[in-house]
């Protein structure tokens, strides 16, 4: 069963486009074909009528024309007795017969015994009496007379013929509108057909289609774990093929990078712990005496051995939350939140007399402390090392519906537009460049972008209301 539900799958979508439009158009063609069929034999239906109808009103007015000369001409011979007026009414009688054997085979036996034989028995009476030698006046007299009988019974004869016209003309009507109907019954009929058909077709298409992007934007999102399987014609399924080989690819860089950045933040931690444990002893003093000029150059080597380590704790934390998306979330009591990340930073920010400022209520949200505070001191973090000297940063907090919307602004040169795109993107580098002596890792917002999509949040780029950048969180607050 399976072999064959195999050999019965389309092998490309270009044979199942041709497959649907010939499934889609048989039906069709079908249709027109049968509708032209009809067509064609209500034409020769008309066609047959209208002959008929043609002869019957002809022959009618021959009739009508041969029975008042046959009239006049027997009058005239009543009166004159010329011979020459017995040709005349010959050749007006043997007109007369053709035109009532043509009515007699269209109007059928009954008219013919009831009006056609009668009218024919009187006209060859006629015919026979004005032959005799010599004529018998009064049979003539009598005869002659009888003409107003003929009169009446081709009367009875038109309204016949009248009466088998419109027969006509009805029965071509109603067969006309029969033919109407059937097509139109069979169009209504054969609709929902097609429209199923390019339904059926259509999801035939569309569905590897959408599996393809489902998992294009599953590898865009960063998921490695789940298998590519695309369902489908062939052309689908080695675009499948090539999807999966390149998600493979994907997580194999995704756990080498992991495992660099675990092995390298490790290595670093250690001759770190002895620069610092170093810089403290001098700091202290306790070597010995220190001279106002190496005391500057200690301070210096304190400073940037903070700035270093802080790039490792953002290493680690970008390998953290790469790697792990469970949140424990704590009450937090957010003027007291921002005022701790300040403080870790003010130190760096009275370097170059950066000030901070703060607006907004006493709030309280439930998150996760450890993640909220990595996302908000990064963002402290980039507006300190990016504000110029003497500049501001500007924090502000506010709930607007079931949402914390916690703004971060600075005077610092900005975003690009060209930047905007890319800004959260690891590793990446804007163009503008950070205060100090060490240059970012640019591992800062993705870690912060990470950390507040971890409690199903955004982070995003706003135009500022200062003159640098404008960064907002938008978290629940429960």
């Amino acid at each position: 069963m399976q072999i064959v539900m195999k050999r019965l799958q389309p092998k490309s979508v270009w044979h199942i486009v041709v497959l649907g439009f010939m499934v889609v158009l048989i039906p069709m063609m079908i249709s027109m074909i049968h509708g032209a069929r009809t067509f064609e034999d209500q034409a020769d239906l008309s066609e047959r009528t209208l002959v008929e109808v043609v002869d019957m009103t002809r022959n009618r007015q021959l009739m009508e024309e041969q029975l008042r000369a046959m009239e006049r001409s027997t009058r005239q011979f009543q009166l004159l007795g010329d011979p020459l007026l017995i040709k005349i009414f010959e050749g007006q009688h043997s007109r007369f017969l053709e035109a009532t054997q043509s009515l007699g085979v269209v109007l059928g036996d009954h008219v013919k015994l009831n009006t056609l034989v009668p009218m024919e028995a009187q006209i060859s009476q006629i015919d026979m009496v004005i032959h005799q030698k010599p004529v018998p006046q009064e049979e003539l007299k009598s005869l002659i007379q009888n003409f107003s009988q003929l009169t009446g019974l081709a009367q009875m004869l038109w309204e016949e013929t009248d009466a088998r016209v419109n027969q006509h003309l009805k029965g071509t009507r109603e067969q006309a509108m029969e033919a109407q109907g059937y097509l139109w019954l069979q169009f209504f009929s054969m609709m929902p057909a097609t429209i199923l058909l390019v339904i059926v077709f259509t999801v035939l298409i569309n569905a590897p289609v959408k599996q393809l992007d489902r998992a294009i934007h599953t590898l865009g999102d960063g998921n490695f774990t789940e298998p590519v399987a695309i369902k489908g014609p062939r052309d689908f399924r080695l675009l499948g093929q090539r999807l999966e080989w390149l998600r493979t690819k994907l997580a194999d860089l995704e756990a080498q990078k992991q495992k660099f950045l675990r092995h390298m933040s490790h290595e670093l931690k250690t001759p770190l712990a002895s620069l610092r444990e170093g810089v403290e002893l001098l700091t202290d003093e306790i070597p010995g005496k220190l001279t106002a000029g190496q005391k500057e150059v200690v301070g210096i080597i304190e400073k940037n051995v903070h700035q270093f380590q802080h790039l490792i704790e953002n290493l680690l934390d970008f390998n953290l939350v790469s790697g792990n998306s469970r949140i424990i979330k704590d009450d937090i009591t957010v003027p007291d939140f921002v005022k701790e990340v300040i403080l870790s930073h003010k130190l760096i920010a009275s370097t170059r007399n950066v000030s901070f400022a703060c607006n907004g209520e006493l709030l309280m949200i439930r998150a996760d402390r450890g993640r909220l505070r990595t996302a908000l001191d990064n963002l402290v973090s980039n507006a300190v090392n990016y504000s110029p000297a003497n500049g501001q940063v500007a924090i502000s907090w506010r709930f607007e519906g079931d949402m914390l919307k916690l703004t971060v602004d600075d005077d610092g040169p900005g975003v690009a537009e060209s930047d905007r795109q890319r800004i959260f993107i690891p590793f990446y580098q804007g163009a503008a460049q950070r205060q100090g002596p060490i240059k970012g890792s640019g591992i800062g917002l993705s870690v912060a972008a990470e950390c507040v999509k971890a409690h199903k949040g955004q982070l995003e780029i706003l135009p500022s209301t200062k003159s640098g950048s404008c960064f907002q969180m938008t978290i629940p607050i429960t």
